[in-house]
C-alpha cells in the first residue's frame, strides 16, 4: 500500500521507521458508524505513511486486561483523541483522558478531534458534564450503601475513578476547548493531512531528543 502515497496523499513525506498511536475513543455510541467511517479512514490514510493505529477493537483480544490497555493509552507519546459526547461521559473513554494527563505532557501527547456532539465550547453545556459525573459519584455512593462495606471490593476504585474524572474533565476540556482542531470534515477531506503533520513534527522531536 505504502507505493501508491504520492498519488493518493497530499503529503509525500513517510516517516521511515513505523510509529504506533493510540486513538481514545467511544466506539459504542448511537452515532457510531459515522464514528467508524472517520476512525477506519483516519487509520487507513495514517498507515500509509507508515503510522501503526493501535485501537482497542483490533488490539485487545478476547480476556484482554481493558484497565491495562486503557493505561498503555494513558502511557502513550501520541494518542489521537476522538472526542464526542459518549466520551465525555464514558467511563473508560475519561479514564484514558485522565491517565494521559497524569502522565504529564498532555498537549503535546494528544492530537484531538472534536466531533459536533461533544459542544466542549459552551460553558454551560461544560457544567452539563460536570453535573453528569457528580449524578454518577451520588448514584453509586447510594447502591453502595445498600451492602456492607466487606462487599465492596473493586467497588470503591470506580468511585475514586468518577471523583478523578469529575475533578480533571473542566480542565481537560478547557485545553482541548483552545486548541485550534479543525472539523471532522476538514480532516476527511484533507486525509487528516494537518493531524499527521502535527503527529510528524513531534516523532521527529522525540527521535532527535
Amino acid at each position: 500500500m505504502s507505493n501508491t502515497v504520492s498519488n493518493t496523499l497530499p503529503h509525500s513525506s513517510i516517516l521511515s521507521d513505523k510509529a504506533q498511536v493510540f486513538i481514545s475513543y467511544a466506539w459504542n455510541e448511537k452515532d457510531s458508524e459515522e464514528n467508524e467511517r472517520l476512525v477506519n479512514q483516519l487509520q487507513a490514510d495514517l498507515s500509509q505513511r507508515n503510522i501503526e493505529i493501535i485501537r482497542d477493537k483490533q488490539h485487545l483480544g478476547y480476556k484482554g486486561d481493558i484497565k491495562q490497555f486503557m493505561q498503555q493509552i494513558g502511557r502513550g507519546h501520541y494518542v489521537i483523541v476522538i472526542l464526542s459526547d459518549k466520551y465525555l461521559k464514558s467511563k473508560n473513554c475519561m479514564f484514558e483522558l485522565v491517565e494521559i494527563a497524569k502522565h504529564g505532557d498532555f498537549v503535546d501527547r494528544i492530537f484531538p478531534i472534536v466531533l459536533s456532539s461533544a459542544n466542549i465550547y459552551d460553558p454551560v453545556i461544560l457544567i452539563d458534564y460536570i453535573v453528569h459525573w457528580e449524578q454518577e459519584i451520588t448514584r453509586l455512593e447510594q447502591a453502595m450503601k445498600k451492602v456492607s462495606a466487606a462487599n465492596l471490593q473493586g467497588i470503591r476504585e470506580s468511585i475514586d475513578n468518577y471523583t478523578a474524572i469529575r475533578a480533571a474533565i473542566a480542565n481537560l476540556i478547557s485545553i482541548i476547548a483552545n486548541m485550534n482542531t479543525l472539523t471532522p470534515e476538514m480532516h476527511q477531506n484533507s486525509h487528516f493531512e494537518s493531524l499527521y503533520r502535527a503527529l510528524q513534527e513531534k516523532i521527529e522531536q522525540d527521535n532527535a531528543a
